[in-house]
């Protein structure tokens, strides 16, 4: 027992010898192990998602002044059960969605249309099909919060264990994942980088994916080790502030469109990170008619509306030294004419008209031309033909994009015929800018302007010959946009609607139900009025009324009154003057629903 106690008084002296002595010197380094545990692997292999504006290839400069004044509400369309939109007519259409981050440790998009923009762009990777079916059953499970799908997409892009995490996210990835997909994600998981090594291991990469894998290992850890909230895991994943530059970002101005494979064209207005305001518009048929020389005299909307022009063939036509197929014309007038629906006699139609109204292009330039002096006439010559080859440029880019996707057979060709007439139509659409470009005040009561009706008719051609779907188009928001800038989001599109687009959608609602009851109210006014001689004329009232109330056009209003008013007699004079009566219902109830479609676009915006 004695030297038990001898023993311990000098293990203790020396310890506090050793302690006095160790303060004397510098601290001892840590040595950080040459193999840092699961960097090999990280470094090695790809991310589970690569997309980037790289896959952007289809956007459309040329219409970045389209901005139409209405639109449909997406919801009014069919659904499929993945929540698909099935377009079955044409028109332009809004939809606001919960939206998510797919690309943790970086910035978040600006609010509303102040921020940078958006662009279509399938989503690429080889958890890819992961997160598409992730996000397109998330429309199924309207019961599941969205942050708890946002939790588990940023499980699946961090590449964590599912069968390591919280009961809850587990019981997320079961209703939204299959087996087979849990069973790749865990594959594919990595494994946990202690923090002292993480600044060491990601020391020598680029600023913009050492912020990514940064982000991703501290998600790894909170998603496995702690019990994190979302907040927390939110401060990790999405950054506030501006973007800085980085190579290979690209300037894409908020709203620009682009050109969708399936015939249609698409813009994105991110609301933050949680919503993504989508406006689709899926070109209308529009009538155009060319002279013998190609020059467009004619389009026409199916809404009453179209444009006529006459060339002064007095005046000499532009030709362009080293271009033997392009040349200039010079426009006598123009003439926007628009059908009057009403039902008085002699009525004029509503026109305008510009005399001397400029000059246009026609052709395909080839890049060999020199200008050096023109006539006043075509005094702007140099900057149109400078537009002329970059506007080739860029269907020649958009074309090649289509087949960067894969969408078009080996054996599709733009034709030079083809090529002719969207050129025709991007020329004549410049023309009318130049001329009327300060008159469009003067057509704000119109339902649509020249310039318009124009990049109408351009987007009807382009989709005519380089749309692939067959049939009827469907829309799945879970093909997600990509922004300009690689520090910025990846935007992950969902069919669910955010509460925020909910509410403009039952205000268009309640608008239509007033517009419907008044058209009900007008059209039984009518029927009561001419009724009886309806029925003597073989009128059958009830589906002619029926029809009318979803007629928004002249064409459709007369084919109505031919399907169920069986006579040779003109329909404007079918039977007295109850067709009259039910035009200028029909009338009033196009300027109200109108109406109900502008408020729409205004409550989103």
């Amino acid at each position: 027992m004695k030297r038990f106690y001898i023993w311990s008084l000098l293990i203790i002296c020396l310890l506090v010898l050793l302690g006095v002595g160790m303060a004397q010197f510098p601290k001892i380094k840590i040595k950080i192990p040459k193999k840092i545990p699961g960097l090999n692997k990280i470094l090695k292999s790809k991310p589970p998602l690569t997309t980037s504006i790289a896959n952007a290839v289809t956007e459309v400069p040329f219409l970045d002044d389209f901005d139409p004044e209405t639109a449909w509400p997406m919801t009014s369309l069919q659904r499929t059960t993945e929540g698909g939109f099935i377009l079955e007519y044409q028109g332009n259409f809004m939809f606001e969605c919960q939206s998510y981050c797919l690309r943790a440790g970086t910035y978040a998009p600006g609010e509303g249309r102040g921020g940078r923009g958006y662009l279509y762009a399938p989503l690429k990777g080889p958890q890819a099909d992961i997160v598409s079916n992730l996000l397109k059953k998330s429309y199924l499970h309207p019961e599941i919060p969205q942050k708890d799908i946002q939790v588990l997409l940023w499980a699946v892009i961090s590449r964590t264990k599912i069968k390591k995490m919280s009961p809850e996210i587990r019981y997320t990835a079961a209703k939204l994942l299959t087996p087979k997909e849990i069973f790749r994600i865990n594959g594919g998981a990595l494994g946990l980088i202690p923090r002292k090594f993480i600044n060491k291991a990601f020391e020598n990469l680029p600023s913009s994916v050492r912020r990514v894998m940064e982000a991703e290992a501290r998600l790894r850890t909170m998603l496995t080790k702690t019990q994190a909230s979302y907040e927390e895991l939110e401060r990790i994943a999405v950054l506030n502030g501006e973007p800085p530059h980085e190579e290979g970002d690209r300037e894409v101005p908020l709203g620009r469109w682009s050109f969708h494979p399936d015939g249609y064209f698409i813009r994105y207005f991110p609301r933050g990170y949680k919503r993504m305001l989508i406006e689709l518009y899926y070109p209308e048929p529009v009538q155009i008619k060319m002279d013998k020389l190609g020059r467009i005299i004619f389009i026409a909307d199916q809404k009453g509306n179209r444009l006529e022009t006459v060339y002064n063939d007095t005046i000499e036509t532009l030709v362009i030294p080293g271009e033997t197929s392009l040349k200039g014309y010079s426009i006598r007038s123009l003439r926007l004419v628009m059908e009057n629906s009403g039902s008085k006699k002699n009525e004029k139609k509503r026109q305008r008209e510009w005399k001397k109204a400029g000059w246009t292009f026609l052709g395909v330039p080839t890049g060999g031309g020199k200008i050096s002096s023109t006539p006043n006439r075509f005094s702007d010559s140099k900057d149109r033909y400078q537009w002329a080859l970059d506007h080739k440029m860029e269907l020649n880019n958009l074309y090649q994009g289509l087949k960067k996707l894969g969408r078009l057979d080996a054996g599709h060709r733009l034709n030079s015929n083809q090529m002719d007439e969207i050129m025709a139509l991007g020329h004549y659409a410049i023309a009318l800018q130049k001329a009327i470009g300060n008159h469009n005040s003067e057509l704000k009561d119109w339902r649509v302007n020249p310039v318009e009706l124009v990049k109408i008719a351009w987007q009807s051609t382009v989709a005519k010959y380089l749309s692939t779907c067959q049939g009827t188009p469907v829309f799945n928001p879970a093909d997600d946009p990509v922004p300009g800038q690689a520090g910025s989001q990846i935007g992950g599109d969902s069919g669910r609607e955010s509460d925020e687009g909910k509410t403009c959608d039952q205000k268009y609602e309640t608008c239509m139900g007033e517009a419907h009851a008044k058209l009900t109210l007008c059209l039984d006014k009518c029927y009561e009025k001419y009724g009886d001689e309806a029925k003597e004329k073989g009128c059958d009232l009830n589906g002619l009324i029926n029809c009318l109330r979803k007629a928004m056009t002249n064409d459709a209003t007369i084919k109505c009154i031919w399907t169920y008013c069986k006579t040779e007699t003109a329909p404007g004079k079918l039977p007295g003057m109850l067709i009259p009566c039910l035009a200028d219902c029909v009338k009033e109830y196009s300027k109200n629903k109108s109406q109900c479609f502008y408020d729409h676009v205004n409550c989103n915006d």
